[in-house]
Protein backbone atom coordinates (compact mmCIF):
# COMPACT_ATOMS: atom_id res chain seq x y z
CA UNK A 1 0.00 0.00 0.00
CA UNK A 2 2.77 2.23 0.63
CA UNK A 3 4.48 2.25 -2.55
CA UNK A 4 1.06 2.85 -4.15
CA UNK A 5 1.02 6.09 -2.34
CA UNK A 6 4.23 6.72 -3.73
CA UNK A 7 3.81 6.18 -7.03
CA UNK A 8 0.30 7.91 -7.38
CA UNK A 9 2.22 11.04 -5.53
CA UNK A 10 5.16 10.62 -8.21
CA UNK A 11 2.57 10.17 -10.70
CA UNK A 12 0.73 13.68 -9.88
CA UNK A 13 3.31 15.63 -9.26
CA UNK A 14 5.37 14.75 -12.64
CA UNK A 15 5.10 16.86 -15.52
CA UNK A 16 6.35 15.81 -19.19
CA UNK A 17 7.86 19.51 -19.83
CA UNK A 18 9.99 19.33 -16.87
CA UNK A 19 11.36 15.62 -17.54
CA UNK A 20 12.36 16.46 -21.32
CA UNK A 21 13.02 19.94 -20.63
CA UNK A 22 14.86 20.13 -17.77
CA UNK A 23 18.48 21.54 -18.31
CA UNK A 24 20.15 24.49 -20.17
CA UNK A 25 18.74 25.25 -23.01
CA UNK A 26 21.54 26.34 -25.90
CA UNK A 27 20.89 28.93 -28.42
CA UNK A 28 22.84 30.74 -31.72
CA UNK A 29 22.67 34.17 -32.46
CA UNK A 30 24.36 35.54 -35.80
CA UNK A 31 25.17 39.09 -37.10
CA UNK A 32 22.91 40.01 -40.66
CA UNK A 33 25.83 39.73 -42.50
CA UNK A 34 28.40 37.27 -42.43
CA UNK A 35 30.96 40.45 -42.46
CA UNK A 36 29.61 41.74 -39.35
CA UNK A 37 31.16 38.63 -37.14
CA UNK A 38 33.12 39.79 -34.07
CA UNK A 39 30.40 42.35 -33.31
CA UNK A 40 30.08 42.58 -29.38
CA UNK A 41 26.80 42.23 -27.69
CA UNK A 42 25.27 42.17 -24.29
CA UNK A 43 23.53 38.55 -23.42
CA UNK A 44 20.57 39.28 -20.83
CA UNK A 45 19.33 35.77 -19.89
CA UNK A 46 17.78 35.06 -15.67
CA UNK A 47 20.94 34.04 -15.24
CA UNK A 48 22.54 37.26 -15.79
CA UNK A 49 23.82 39.68 -18.38
CA UNK A 50 27.52 38.99 -20.03
CA UNK A 51 29.27 40.29 -23.00
CA UNK A 52 29.88 38.21 -25.97
CA UNK A 53 30.47 38.17 -29.81
CA UNK A 54 28.80 37.09 -33.14
CA UNK A 55 28.06 34.47 -33.51
CA UNK A 56 27.24 33.59 -30.16
CA UNK A 57 26.52 30.99 -27.75
CA UNK A 58 23.75 31.63 -25.42
CA UNK A 59 23.24 29.24 -22.61
CA UNK A 60 19.84 30.17 -20.70
CA UNK A 61 18.76 28.39 -17.44
CA UNK A 62 15.98 26.22 -17.18
CA UNK A 63 12.76 26.84 -16.03
CA UNK A 64 12.19 30.12 -16.70
CA UNK A 65 9.02 32.88 -17.73
CA UNK A 66 12.31 35.41 -18.19
CA UNK A 67 13.12 36.54 -21.92
CA UNK A 68 16.36 36.12 -23.44
CA UNK A 69 17.85 39.33 -25.42
CA UNK A 70 20.69 40.04 -27.36
CA UNK A 71 21.51 43.58 -27.64
CA UNK A 72 24.37 45.34 -29.71
CA UNK A 73 27.05 47.07 -27.87
CA UNK A 74 29.68 47.69 -30.21
CA UNK A 75 30.57 51.55 -30.85
CA UNK A 76 30.31 51.38 -34.43
CA UNK A 77 26.88 49.28 -35.04
CA UNK A 78 23.43 51.06 -34.30
CA UNK A 79 22.42 50.09 -31.00
CA UNK A 80 19.54 47.46 -31.42
CA UNK A 81 18.19 44.23 -29.51
CA UNK A 82 16.45 41.05 -30.33
CA UNK A 83 14.24 38.96 -27.70
CA UNK A 84 15.02 35.79 -28.51
CA UNK A 85 11.32 33.88 -29.68
CA UNK A 86 10.04 31.16 -27.18
CA UNK A 87 7.39 28.95 -27.71
CA UNK A 88 5.17 26.00 -26.48
CA UNK A 89 7.14 22.93 -26.08
CA UNK A 90 5.47 19.95 -27.53
CA UNK A 91 6.22 18.06 -24.63
CA UNK A 92 4.02 20.04 -22.74
CA UNK A 93 0.67 19.18 -24.59
CA UNK A 94 1.34 15.73 -23.23
CA UNK A 95 0.19 16.73 -19.92
CA UNK A 96 -3.52 16.28 -21.35
CA UNK A 97 -2.98 12.76 -20.23
CA UNK A 98 -1.86 13.72 -16.83
CA UNK A 99 -3.40 17.12 -16.36
CA UNK A 100 -1.82 18.32 -13.54
CA UNK A 101 0.86 18.16 -15.59
CA UNK A 102 -0.09 21.29 -17.56
CA UNK A 103 -0.35 23.35 -14.58
CA UNK A 104 2.98 22.38 -13.32
CA UNK A 105 4.71 22.63 -16.11
CA UNK A 106 3.00 26.12 -16.32
CA UNK A 107 3.95 27.92 -12.67
CA UNK A 108 7.47 26.16 -13.34
CA UNK A 109 8.54 27.40 -16.61
CA UNK A 110 9.38 24.26 -18.41
CA UNK A 111 6.32 24.77 -21.09
CA UNK A 112 8.76 27.19 -22.80
CA UNK A 113 11.64 26.76 -25.14
CA UNK A 114 13.87 29.38 -26.78
CA UNK A 115 14.31 29.20 -30.72
CA UNK A 116 17.71 27.44 -31.13
CA UNK A 117 18.87 30.27 -33.80
CA UNK A 118 18.27 33.87 -34.08
CA UNK A 119 19.49 36.56 -36.32
CA UNK A 120 21.05 39.60 -34.33
CA UNK A 121 20.41 42.68 -37.22
CA UNK A 122 23.59 44.53 -37.18
CA UNK A 123 24.13 48.22 -38.90
CA UNK A 124 27.55 49.78 -39.25
CA UNK A 125 27.66 53.36 -38.19
CA UNK A 126 29.53 54.75 -41.32
CA UNK A 127 32.54 56.44 -41.15
CA UNK A 128 33.31 54.57 -37.66
CA UNK A 129 36.50 53.35 -36.99
CA UNK A 130 37.22 50.64 -34.60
Amino acid sequence: MKKLSILTILFFISSCASIFNSGNQTMLAHPTNPEDEGVVVNVNTSSGTYKAKLPATIISAPSTFSDVTVQVADKCYEKTEVVINKSVTPSYWVNIIIWPGLIIDALDGYMWKFDSQTIVPTSRIDGCKK
